[in-house]
Order: structure tokens, then C-alpha cells, then sequence
């Protein structure tokens, strides 16, 4: 991976590569080289006492993997996610964000989601849940303030809705049955087998008050849940995984609670967001609403910390 910072108010640049083992910075007037034998969070420090993070730096990527396998491209990642969201691939003049398990970037969690990953790199890295993917696979809406399209989607989905007329919903804040819901699903629906020690990982990470779930009950059955990421900083509700009982599949349980979940993100007037990849089904749930610009958020964000 090499990634250059240009100063925006002078000629100063950056140039931060991944070498194996290492990670080597140079600057105008000297080159540095940090070995990375292992996990080394001082790194991170180093890296901020030599680059000036207060000023203001356009991020251009030069080369990458879409998938980070190495602890010292984790660690250059990480110190990038500290400081943007998006990064432009010169190649393809392209926008790049450094995303945790194909669901949201780094860069819109909290400091003490941060410095679990910090602590967690090696593992995430062995498990292939650190990527680099385009900004434009990220579905991502604006839902705050649109009555009319909020009613264009109920109107759509009213159906679904009177299907539904019986079932509960119920916000939880334990995500441990989710995520043995969603192992599960995955092996029937996708034939796909999922690792305990991913479980454990994100029963860790996602412990903490910005996720919740989403579950629906028809009387003691508990048949479908979301695992919801709601960055209150950045004003996005993420839906972050869903799996949902086949038994069921007459109430079409993914599409209520992606419905359930975006008129809570209306209420709370935040944007919505079906994380990354482009498919039918998205696109027929977000049609209403105007795609939200993710530069537009790096400026809300840059604006609130100036106000700090």
C-alpha cells in the first residue's frame, strides 16, 4: 500500500509505504523506517509526532489490496482512518474507503471502537475483516427530512406492512443472538460456514451502546433480527446484517426491517445506509430517497471538530 499526503497549505508531502515488515515515511527532507514485527500501536504515535494532523491534507492512494493482509498495511490504514473517510486511487481517480467487515468505514466509528481494533489488529487482519473498497458501493441515503419519500416507501411497502400487522418490534442491546442468528443463516441460505472466533470478534467489537438490534416476534418466535450501527457523530444508521428464519419468508422479513429501520432513522432524523455492495433488493428500498454525498460528510465532520 502507498499512500501520499499533500498539504493543502504548502508544498509539504507525506509518502507512507508498506514494505512487508515495514512501514517507510518520507518526507521532503528525510525518510524514516518503522519495523513491524509484531503488533505495535506506537507506531501510530510515532507517525503523529512527525506528520502535522492539524493541517489540512488531501489523500490520494497510489497503490493497494482490496483486502489488508498484513499488520503493517492494518496499521497504516488505521492511522488513515484516524484522519479521513475517503482516499482518491490516482489510477482510476477513483474515492477509496477503509471499511471494517464489508459494513461501514473506520473513519465514522467512535475512539473507543477505534482502540478496539487498534488492540485487534492481527486478528482482524488474519480474518480478512479490513478492507479497501470504492466509495461508490456504499448505499447511502438521506432520510432525515423527506416526509414525501418516507410515505412513498409505506406506500410501496404496505403489504408488507399489513402482513406484518401482528408482529412485534423489539430493540435489544445484546447482539450475541444476532450474531448466532446470522452464523446460522449464512450456512442454510449461503451454504457459507462461519468461524466461532468471527462470532467471538464481533460479539467483542459491536458490544457497545452505538449497536443495537432490531427483532421481530410473532408471539413467543423471535424470526428475524438486524444488527443496526448508529454513528451519532456522523448522523448514519447502518443496517448492518439480517438474518432471518426461511420458515417465515411469507412475511418477507428482510424488507421489514429494512423499512422498520429506516422510519427509526427518519424519527431520529439521521441518513440510512445498506453498507457496501450494489444489489436489486437496495436499490428497490432507497429509491425514494436522494443518495447522500460522503465528501458531504467529511465536511460535516471537519466543521464539528473545528468547532471543538
Amino acid at each position: 500500500m502507498t499512500i501520499l499526503l499533500q498539504s493543502k497549505e504548502n508544498l509539504d508531502f507525506f509518502l507512507l509505504t508498506t514494505d512487508f515488515d515495514k512501514i517507510i515515511l518520507k518526507t521532503r527532507k528525510k525518510s524514516y523506517i518503522f519495523n513491524v514485527q509484531c503488533l505495535n500501536a506506537d507506531i501510530i504515535k510515532d507517525l503523529e509526532l512527525i506528520i502535522p494532523t492539524n493541517r489540512h491534507f488531501e489523500f490520494s492512494l497510489l497503490s493497494y489490496n482490496r483486502v489488508i493482509n498484513s499488520i503493517s498495511e492494518a496499521l497504516l490504514a488505521y492511522f488513515i482512518s484516524l484522519h479521513t473517510l475517503r482516499m482518491c486511487y490516482l489510477q482510476t481517480n477513483q474515492y477509496m474507503h477503509i471499511v471494517f467487515a464489508h459494513a461501514f468505514p473506520v473513519f465514522l466509528t467512535n475512539i473507543d471502537f477505534k482502540k478496539k481494533i487498534l488492540n485487534l489488529l492481527d486478528k482482524i487482519v488474519n480474518m480478512k475483516q479490513l478492507l479497501i473498497l470504492p466509495e461508490q458501493d456504499l448505499v447511502l441515503v438521506e432520510v432525515n427530512n423527506k416526509s414525501q419519500s418516507i410515505n412513498q416507501l409505506l406506500t410501496k411497502y404496505k403489504k408488507v406492512e399489513r402482513k406484518n400487522i401482528k408482529t412485534k418490534i423489539v430493540k435489544n442491546l445484546n447482539v450475541n443472538k444476532v450474531l448466532i442468528s446470522w452464523k446460522k443463516f449464512c450456512k442454510y441460505r449461503f451454504s457459507q460456514e462461519v468461524d466461532n472466533e468471527l462470532i467471538n470478534l464481533f460479539e467483542f467489537l459491536y458490544s457497545n451502546n452505538d449497536f443495537y438490534t432490531t427483532e421481530l416476534w410473532l408471539g413467543n418466535n423471535l424470526f428475524a433480527q438486524s444488527l443496526v450501527f448508529k454513528s451519532i457523530t456522523h448522523n448514519i444508521l447502518f443496517d448492518v446484517l439480517a438474518p432471518w428464519d426461511y420458515k417465515y419468508k411469507n412475511y418477507s422479513p428482510g424488507i421489514f426491517l429494512s423499512v422498520s429501520n429506516i422510519k427509526d432513522a427518519y424519527k431520529t432524523k439521521m441518513n440510512y445506509s445498506l453498507c457496501y455492495g450494489k444489489y436489486k433488493y437496495k436499490d428497490d428500498i432507497t429509491r425514494f430517497f436522494n443518495p447522500k454525498k460522503t465528501n458531504n460528510i467529511l465536511n460535516e465532520s471537519q466543521k464539528n471538530n473545528n468547532k471543538t
